[in-house]
C-alpha cells in the first residue's frame, strides 16, 4: 500500500516500480521490510507512505522517514513463531 500511495503522489500513477519506497521480503518466513530510496523528498514533511503503511513499520522524524526497526523485529518474531508452530503441528 505504501508503494502504491507513493507512486500515485509522485507519479500520478499506481505503479510500485516508480515508488520512492520499496518493500523487500526478507527471510523465511518472509518479513516485509520497507526501504526508502535516495530520491525520497519526504513529501514536503508529510510522507504519504506513513499513512498507508499497513503494519506501521515506518517512522518519521525531522525530514527523515525510515523503517521502524522495532516493528520489523517484532514482525520477524511473529513470523518465526508461526512457522515453528506450523512445523510442529501434525497435518
Amino acid at each position: 500500500m505504501c508503494e502504491l500511495a507513493c507512486s500515485m503522489v509522485k507519479e500520478l500513477n499506481f505503479n510500485p516500480k516508480k515508488s520512492r519506497i520499496k518493500v523487500h521480503l526478507v527471510g523465511i518466513p518472509e518479513v516485509p521490510v520497507p526501504v526508502i530510496s535516495r530520491l525520497c523528498d519526504e513529501c514536503g514533511g508529510d510522507p504519504v507512505c506513513l499513512k498507508y503503511c499497513t503494519v506501521n513499520a515506518i517512522t518519521f522524524t525531522e525530514n527523515n522517514p525510515k523503517p521502524d526497526k522495532k516493528k520489523i523485529v517484532l514482525a520477524r518474531e511473529v513470523a518465526e513463531a508461526w512457522l515453528k508452530k506450523q512445523l510442529k503441528e501434525p497435518r
